[in-house]
């Protein structure tokens, strides 16, 4: 991991929100954070393990944590946070995280907000499990007073290197991480192996299920298919048979016996008929119906009749115009006219029309009228409703003619009843068998519905066997990798162990004053470090003193970080006090240079001018922390980087604002 940034808001005596930039180069690895005792440098380094570890910090301890919090908050602000952002090498490359806890204070309450951000997208449910992973897969908790340590407290290390969480730390520390790393993802590749083998077997189960039930419907369409057969068989057998009786039936006079009772009443209605139209023509007859037979005479009666009364109507006009004829003579005689015009007179009054006939029936007109009504009526009105009636009758009588003889060819009833009870039977049979075949072809179509639905879902299973199969050829592979990783660890674990021993022994030569004090390191398995003298003999470390004991300590911890496989920045509080001048310029000279990032928490008055110069060279920020105990406000102030390491280790500060100077770096 290494730092970029950190940012901190209302922090103990940080008001406001303060912005620490520590991106370097490997030339200027070093990062000064100076400032008197009570500034907050020993704030900002609690601050940096808090931002990481939270409540993990006091052993899981919600309660105390946020009573730590509470105090932790500036007095007065009800909002807080800590943001760090860092890079971290993993195994896809470097990827960007940022960290930022952030409290708010209400009413004696403090409510904690967790944000985790990669390459800046959001993490989604951050639930203290994740964080724990997640966090402790960067920087073990056992690991973090190995790197942010109080340089007066890190005398001890040698004897809490033993202690079961530094152990444990230091065992991933010296690169057994990187294979335990690799032990747990293949436990989780195994885990989860073992979790698709489950789902393995779970899809053949689920495959092997609906195989059987496929095969199940099959049989069960065989089934419906034969019976199907069996029906339609039988359908076709028993409608042949219905057929048959249907001929024999009609052959047997039954299609008449179906419709004697219909022959029955149309006769009796034919009957009722005959009778309505005998008293028609009872009716008729009584008036000028017999008149209707003599059809002939009656036309030509009619046509004398109408002659006669023509020819008397002749009769009195001649009659007439002879008296008319004789007055005009007499007159014209009278009145001596002359001949020719007496003639010519007369000659107008003349009726040359001569009767037809003899008269006969001597009838007067009026009696001619009624007998030529009596004509019309009899030959008009009569006759036709006479001749309807009778027609009537006659198709009446040919109808029952026809009846009558179909009736005397009804057969039997009991000739007919075995064959009538059969065709009854087979047409209650044809129609069972009939419902019996719809329920069948119905429950067909259900089968092979239900059988394409098992096909699809078959379909879908074959290609997540297929996809697991490719992945149990992976399975079988990292089955051999535990007892090879078990082999390289121990292998790795003794060389590494060995390589620290080494580093150890060379640092302290470097660190120490008396480089012939210590000839030799042993480190044991357990991490017990034994000193040992110029003739072999042990060394206690209690009769170290406190600057070699925490130059022994740094020794270790330098040799930590030199076999360590992964960055972790390492941040020390005071780290030049209580040594003397040798000590401390060893530190300088030797130690803090070969730290890939380095963070310096210190007063200044811990370096002098001679340390100053070899330091300067390797600082890339430069950052001083004034207090202001009339307000009880610490301000952060970025220094000029080229002299800022002497200017702010030293008693006069060049300052510019945070603006300026951030503006001046980018």
């Amino acid at each position: 991991m290494i730092l970029n940034r950190i940012s901190i808001t209302n922090i103990t005596s940080f008001k406001g929100e303060h912005v620490l930039s520590f991106e370097h180069t490997p030339q200027r690895s070093i990062s000064v954070i100076s400032g008197n005792n009570g500034a907050g440098k020993t704030s900002l380094l609690q601050a940096m393990k808090i931002n990481l570890y939270g409540q993990f910090l006091f052993n899981n301890n919600k309660k105390k944590y946020l009573e730590y919090v509470d105090g932790f908050i500036r007095s007065g602000e009800a909002f807080a946070s800590i943001e760090m952002e860092f890079r971290q090498r993993t195994l896809a490359g470097n990827e960007d995280f940022t960290v930022r806890r952030s409290w708010q204070r209400d009413n004696g309450k403090i409510k904690e907000t967790l944000l985790i951000l990669k390459d800046n997208e959001k993490y989604q449910d951050v639930t203290p499990k994740f964080y724990q992973e997640f966090i402790f897969s960067i920087v073990p908790l056992g690991m973090m007073e190995l790197f942010f340590f109080d340089g007066e407290k890190i005398n001890n290390l040698g004897e809490s290197l033993r202690s079961g969480e530094i152990s444990n730390a230091v065992k991933k520390l010296i690169g057994l991480s990187a294979v335990s790393g690799l032990e747990e993802a293949i436990g989780r590749y195994q885990h989860d192996s073992l979790k698709n083998k489950k789902d393995y077997q779970a899809i053949l189960k689920a495959q092997q299920a609906l195989k059987e039930e496929k095969a199940e419907y099959h049989k069960e369409g065989e089934l419906l298919h034969l019976r199907f057969a069996e029906l339609n068989e039988a359908i076709k057998r028993d409608r042949k048979k219905l057929g048959n009786s249907e001929v024999t039936f009609y052959e047997t006079g039954g299609n008449l016996a179906s419709s004697h009772g219909a022959l029955q009443a149309r006769k009796t209605q034919l009957e009722k008929q005959l009778e309505e139209d005998c008293v028609k023509i009872k009716e008729l007859s009584q008036s000028y119906l017999p008149l209707c037979v003599l059809s002939d005479e009656l036309e030509e009666l009619a046509d004398q009749l109408v002659s006669e009364r023509e020819d008397a109507a002749t009769r009195i006009v001649q009659e007439f115009a002879k008296e008319r004829a004789a007055l005009v003579e007499k007159a014209l005689s009278e009145e001596g006219v002359p001949e020719r015009v007496r003639q010519f007179a007369l000659k107008a009054l003349e009726v040359t029309e001569e009767p037809t006939s003899k008269p006969i029936h001597n009838i007067s007109a009026t009696q001619t009228d009624e007998i030529l009504s009596a004509i019309g009526k009899a030959q008009d009105v009569i006759r036709p409703q006479a001749l309807d009636v009778f027609a009537s009758i006659n198709n009446a009588q040919k109808e029952l003619a026809a009846i009558d003889s179909a009736i005397e060819k009804v057969p039997d009833e009991a000739a007919l009843a075995h064959t009538l009870s059969e065709m009854r039977k087979l047409n209650l049979k044809l129609s069972t068998q009939e419902a019996q075949l719809e329920e069948v072809v119905q429950r067909k179509r259900r089968v092979e519905g239900d059988i394409s639905a098992i096909d699809n879902k078959l379909l879908q299973l074959a290609k997540q066997l297929e996809k697991r199969s490719s992945e149990s050829k992976s399975e079988e592979l990292v089955k051999r990798f535990p007892r090879v990783l078990a082999r390289i660890k121990e292998d790795l674990f003794e060389r590494r162990l060995q390589s620290l021993q080494r580093l150890t022994l060379h640092n302290i030569r470097r660190l120490f004053r008396k480089d012939q004090l210590i000839h030799d390191v042993k480190i044991s398995n357990d991490f017990s470090v034994e000193l040992l003298g110029s003739a072999g003999s042990c060394i206690d470390l209690k009769r170290l003193s406190a600057g070699e004991q925490q130059m022994l300590a740094t020794a270790i911890q330098w040799a930590l970080a030199s076999v360590a496989s992964g960055n972790i920045p390492t941040i020390i509080d005071t780290p030049l006090a209580r040594l003397d001048s040798y000590h401390r310029r060893s530190l300088v000279q030797n130690y803090y240079p070969a730290i890939e990032q380095l963070i310096l928490l210190s007063t200044d008055e811990e370096i002098d001018s001679e340390l100053l110069a070899d330091l300067s060279p390797k600082v890339s920020k430069v950052y001083a922390l004034q207090h202001d105990k009339t307000n009880g406000c610490t301000e952060i102030v970025r220094v000029e980087t080229e002299k800022g390491a002497q200017r702010s280790l030293g008693t006069s500060y060049e300052i510019y604002t945070n603006q300026t100077s951030e503006a001046d770096n980018e």
